[in-house]
């Protein structure tokens, strides 16, 4: 159940480091990555369970209050709030160039809104309730999870956007969605304890190409690395792993670790530059794993302040700071 908190913002300025200039060691001893410091803390109404950057790495959109979005810069200001869903916002997403936003809904909807006008410009209609949305690198298309089908929209002119494609999960309902960096893959974690990589090369002609077991656990969180070589996925059981996916034909397992202690995995996000990745849990801890040895992870840093499960964990654009949202109804800034 999520906390109705009094809202405000307010600052927590410590130290400014970034963890990836690469020229100093962090606590655990990893050399060429810095340890993140908390910066600032937004405080929300309610609890968070969605947090995207916008490419410009200065605003960030966030469930601000179930039903609606909130646009806030940096320093906590609100610069604007969406409206229109009747349902509770499941999923954000912000458009490549920054001038949409994508939310999914419980009212079986995706929204997409003028990120600067605020304007409601098109609904999306789904046979159920949305759990995940993502856009494409190009921005032509989003693709967007519900049950246990993955809809595909063509969303060039987006007043007029349509409906191109629509996948099919051969392992329960899709919770997770994320495109490729190159635009090639799109990769859905599912409840029944697997992933599923779709090649999406050509929207009119997707093909299923690989299916990656857990062996237990539902596929909560799913992210690709920068070069689009490895794919991330976190699982209900507080594992993460990491599969080796340049030959999408015959992938590789490289690497399996815990550290949530048996809390679902509920978000994940590779840094820009490939070197770390970070975890957020139905713990209240972020944890940020140093992911240079791929076959060696090992966990670079625990970030405490939360006081509730933490929902959603994303790298700004620019690599300097991540943000993690939690049902304690605040979104931390740390770099």
């Amino acid at each position: 159940m999520k906390k109705l908190l009094v809202f405000c913002t307010i600052f927590c300025l410590a130290a400014s480091t970034n963890m990836f200039a690469g020229e100093a060691s962090s606590s655990s001893g990893s050399a060429g990555v810095r340890e993140l410091r908390l910066q600032q803390t937004l405080f929300e109404v309610r609890g968070i369970d969605c947090v995207s950057w916008a490419p410009d790495s200065q605003r960030l959109a966030i469930d601000g209050d179930n039903r609606i979005v909130h646009i806030r810069n940096i320093n906590g200001d609100l610069l604007q709030t969406l409206f229109g869903s009747v349902g509770f916002i499941s999923c954000i997403a912000w458009s490549p160039n920054g001038q949409y936003i994508a939310a999914g809904s419980t009212d079986n909807l995706v929204y997409i809104w003028d990120a600067t006008s605020g304007v409601l410009l098109k609904t999306l209609e789904h046979d159920g309730f949305v759990a995940c949305v993502t856009w494409a690198p190009d921005g032509r298309y989003v693709a967007s999870g519900c049950d246990t089908t993955v809809y595909i929209w063509d969303v060039t002119d987006v007043e007029h956007a349509t409906l191109q494609q629509m996948l099919y999960s051969r392992r329960g309902w899709v919770l997770s969605l994320a495109w490729s960096p190159n635009g090639r893959y799109l990769a859905g974690g599912c409840d029944e304890g697997a992933a599923c990589i779709w090649d999406v090369a050509s929207v009119k002609n997707v093909t299923l190409e690989q299916i990656l077991y857990f062996h237990r656990g539902a596929g909560k969180s799913v992210a690709w690395s920068p070069d689009s070589l490895f794919l991330a996925c976190g699982d209900s059981h507080g594992a993460i792993r990491i599969w080796d996916v340049s030959d999408v034909k015959n992938v590789a397992l490289r690497s399996v670790f815990t550290g949530h202690e048996g809390h679902a995995v509920q978000s994940i996000a590779w840094s820009r530059n490939g070197r770390c990745l970070a975890s957020g849990s139905a713990d209240p801890f972020v944890r940020v794993w140093d992911i240079r040895d791929i076959e060696n992870v090992s966990l670079l840093q625990t970030l405490v302040g939360h006081n509730d499960q933490v929902r959603s964990v994303a790298w700004s654009p620019d690599g300097l700071s991540l943000a993690s949202g939690s049902w304690d109804g605040t979104v931390r800034i740390w770099s």
